[in-house]
């Protein structure tokens, strides 16, 4: 599954740790106004990296550094050309004997540190994640000359390395925690006297949000708990009026959290942990529980999401978003929202797509965690 956004939105070093964290397959792009980056991932790691901001490749900097001399750069060339299928320069001029594998890696880490040291300053364009196969990549890179780590450079480290050189007031925004006064999470429903619809409201501070909850989920312990529902609530509360988490259990989703929700003669709270649909019947939550995929549009009218109409109040929405938590492969979690009362256009929602993928993503790696720690405590 690929996804997309802004650099406005979201910050590139956070981009890494989404596709780290989620081991994924696929080539990252870049592009801010007449700039383009490329940064190609197997596993989560780093093979491939490159950005037209930057023009020295892998090939000149070991001629410059006298690796090698140009005649044996170009050798190299020539055969990676004749090739039936893409091969990394670097892999040919170790086959070549003209330098050592540690001298490569070695030089392609500073090569990958120099591109990335130039992509993570960059706080406006647009970003694009697809997950395909490297051979296609490769076959569209800007050059083929440039930087190619056949196994892979850690993610994470690489990132560590270079948030701990850079200057630390350029990226205060990555690490600063959420503001201070909101541990206290009070959630309300925005309101809707004359003030800009939800989306417009998310481009002038949602975002901020949304960096500091990820730090949040990246910096503790992550299980379906009360605190990271009120966590998902209050960023999405930034894009809708009002909005309920649903969890999955066995073949039923049940309401778990909700903000902006109003009936009658029940507290809200209570009403949606009355809510059960089941995952076999057709219904909006449904349909994303089987595709695994977030939804946006309208609410078809099946019985299940006239039930789900009824339950929040009655009024009908023209609009809907429904975008799921998956943890290993399954569908754990939904966060349903609409901007009733109002029923004004629900802005982007991709930070809340991308914000529910990362929280999948480390629930994964902790329960990953807690397994190895009780294979360890049972070992003889």
């Amino acid at each position: 599954m690929g996804f997309v956004g802004r650099l406005e939105d979201l910050a590139v070093a956070d981009i890494f740790q989404i596709v780290a964290l989620g081991k994924r397959t696929g080539k990252l792009t870049l592009t801010r106004r007449k700039d383009q980056g490329l940064v190609v991932f197997r596993n989560g790691g780093i093979v491939f990296c490159q950005t037209n901001a930057i023009h020295e490749t892998l090939g000149s900097i070991l001629v410059n550094r006298h690796y090698i001399d140009e005649a044996t750069l170009l050798a190299a060339l020539d055969v990676q050309q004749a090739s039936d299928s893409p091969r990394p320069l670097g892999s040919i001029l170790v086959e070549m004997d003209a330098i050592s594998p540690e001298t490569l890696r070695d030089v392609a880490y500073e090569q990958v540190k120099a591109v990335l040291s130039e992509l993570l300053l960059w706080d406006s364009g647009v970003f694009q994640f697809e997950s395909v196969e490297l051979e296609e990549v490769f076959k569209t890179a800007f050059d083929t000359s440039e930087f190619l780590v056949e196994d892979g450079l850690r993610t994470e480290e690489v990132l560590l390395d270079l948030l701990t050189q850079l200057d630390r007031s350029a990226f205060e925004d990555l690490s600063a925690g959420p503001e201070a006064g909101t541990s206290g999470l009070e959630l309300r429903a925005p309101s809707s006297g004359g003030e800009e619809p939800p989306g417009r409201r998310t481009r002038s501070h949602g975002f901020a949000s949304l960096k500091g909850i990820m730090t949040e989920l990246r910096n503790r312990p992550v299980t379906f708990t009360g605190e990271l529902t009120l966590m998902l609530l209050r960023y999405t509360a930034e894009l809708v009026n009002r909005a309920v988490l649903f969890g999955v259990r066995g073949d039923v989703l049940v309401g778990i959290g909700q903000f902006g929700i109003e009936v009658e003669g029940v507290s809200a709270d209570q009403r949606v942990r009355s809510i059960q649909i089941p995952t076999n019947e057709p219904s909006v939550l449904a349909d994303v529980v089987r595709r695994r995929e977030p939804y946006r549009g309208r609410l078809a009218r099946t019985p299940f999401n006239n039930y789900l109409v009824g339950e929040l109040g009655g009024m009908a929405p023209r609009e809907v978003i429904a975008v799921p938590i998956v943890v290993e492969g399954k569908v754990v979690a939904v966060v349903y929202g609409d901007n009733l009362p109002s029923d004004t256009p629900i802005g982007p929602i991709e930070g809340l797509e991308l914000l529910m993928l990362q929280a999948g993503l480390i629930i994964e790696k902790n329960r990953l965690i807690q397994r190895l720690s009780e294979l360890r405590t049972v070992e003889p």
